[in-house]
């Protein structure tokens, strides 16, 4: 007992070594040494639990109630800009489907491919949101331009996705050459971030393209459609 006892002969420690898994794993071996401990009680003695694992699984929980409170404000300041700037509450929901649903889509895939989150993936959220966010306010403030001067809907998407779809794909094609760079690293949560990243920005941009249109069409948002005025000149 003199290798892993203090001087006093007052405390000592008991080291477990576990293989590394899941947060929620090591969190449920917790619960239970501490179960255990409370059911079986050492006289005379007081029993903390510490070390990289306990730390750990703080940190996680830590992180995890940050992204959470972080991807709802961004989701709240984005949704607000919108509104503001569009003037539109009807809009400005309509128009966060395209932004929420890479990161939605991204998750299914890490659920299906068993991957769990953890504090690199539990940026994805808030990441792919601002990155969305820019296709799409690029995409509706040149659509109310264009159909302020068409008054119709299929006649401004048309001409918006000429103008607007075409740089949409070359940025989000240089974002996802930029990103794929991580494919490189060794480090494994680093690598799999930026394989969850590309494949945002492809969903991102597949969205922004087909859902968003449909959108438009079917709820009108920039209200009804009209016959412009056409100014005839005799010469």
């Amino acid at each position: 007992m003199d290798d892993i006892r203090n001087i006093d002969r007052s405390k000592t420690v008991l080291e477990l070594r576990v293989r590394m898994g899941g947060a929620s794993k090591v969190r449920d071996l917790v619960n239970k040494i501490d179960a255990y401990i409370a059911a079986h009680p050492v006289p005379g003695a007081k029993v903390e639990l510490s070390g990289v694992g306990l730390l750990w699984v703080k940190l996680v929980d830590y992180i995890a109630q940050n992204q959470i409170s972080g991807a709802s404000s961004s989701f709240i300041l984005i949704l607000s800009f919108i509104v503001i700037a569009f003037g539109s509450l009807r809009l400005g929901l309509w128009a966060m489907i395209p932004n929420v649903l890479p990161f939605i889509f991204v998750m299914g895939f890490m659920g299906y491919m068993g991957w769990h989150l953890d504090y690199m993936r539990m940026m994805l959220a808030s990441v792919t949101m601002g990155i969305a966010v820019d296709d799409t306010i690029h995409f509706l403030a040149r659509l109310r331009v264009v159909f302020n001067e068409k008054g119709s809907y299929s006649e401004a998407l048309r001409k918006t996705m000429h103008e607007v779809g075409i740089p949409l794909v070359i940025t989000s094609t240089a974002l996802v050459v930029a990103f794929s760079s991580y494919f490189l690293s060794d480090f494994l949560i680093l690598s799999s971030f930026g394989v969850l990243l590309c494949l945002s920005v492809i969903i991102g941009m597949i969205v922004e393209l087909l859902l968003t249109p449909t959108l438009m069409v079917i709820f009108k948002p920039f209200g009804p459609e009209f016959q412009p005025n056409v100014v005839i000149r005799n010469e």
